[in-house]
């Protein structure tokens, strides 16, 4: 991506107040978020918002999740807007 000028945006847990404990997910607070973690964080986000964790944040962890899925699709149009590649 860098070779056509974007620059993508990442999802650093740190940013947000997620209340998702280090046992359960591994991920440092300066890691970016990767689509490999969306299970994991997708049945913690469930299991809160059916109110059988009182641990979670629902709003923060939404908000990652949110800011995630909105980064990870706009690469995408950015890409595709890049074209033809060079």
């Amino acid at each position: 991506m860098q070779k056509v000028g974007i620059e993508p945006v990442e999802t650093l847990p740190g940013a947000f107040e997620h209340g998702v404990p280090s046992t359960e997910w591994a991920k440092q607070h300066s890691e970016a978020v990767e689509s490999a973690d969306l299970a994991v964080l997708g049945e913690i986000y469930l299991d809160a918002i059916d109110g059988k964790r009182d641990d979670i944040s629902v709003s923060g962890l939404e908000a990652m999740l949110t800011h995630y899925a909105r980064a990870d699709v706009e690469l995408l149009f950015e890409l595709a807007d890049a074209r033809p590649f060079v």
